[in-house]
């Protein structure tokens, strides 16, 4: 069983927090999973400083940023050797640093609900 789960299960047993805490638990943890499935992607070029967000997109889909599919000829070529197949002049990645923000934000909005959520009696 993860940490993460166990400590959960803990705070349960113990009765530390209500019903709408619990609530706000578990929607911030599919929140942040979520968001960790689909993240902000940033375009760029090789050995230039262009960057731009191009979108949240999930982590198993393969997003190619020029037109990969060619018109298709009778006649097909062998492809060339893996050592020797250049590289493209734009690629995609992960815009950690965006997502590391986003992450933080959920974390802060949480804790203030969870706050604001506490029973006035304890």
């Amino acid at each position: 069983m993860p940490f993460w789960l166990s400590a959960i299960r803990r705070l349960n047993e113990t009765q530390v927090m209500n019903r709408k805490q619990k609530c706000l638990l578990y929607a911030a943890a599919a929140v942040i999973v979520v968001m960790g499935l689909f993240p902000p992607w940033t375009h760029y070029r090789r050995g230039s400083a262009d960057q731009r967000h191009v979108g949240y997109y999930a982590l198993w889909s393969v997003q190619y940023s020029e037109p990969v599919i060619k018109p298709l000829s009778l006649r097909r070529e062998p492809p060339p050797d893996p050592p020797f197949w250049p590289k493209p002049p734009y690629a995609d990645k992960i815009n950690s640093s965006l997502l590391l923000v986003q992450w933080i934000g959920v974390c802060l909005a949480s804790g203030a609900l969870w706050l604001a959520f506490k029973d006035r009696g304890a």
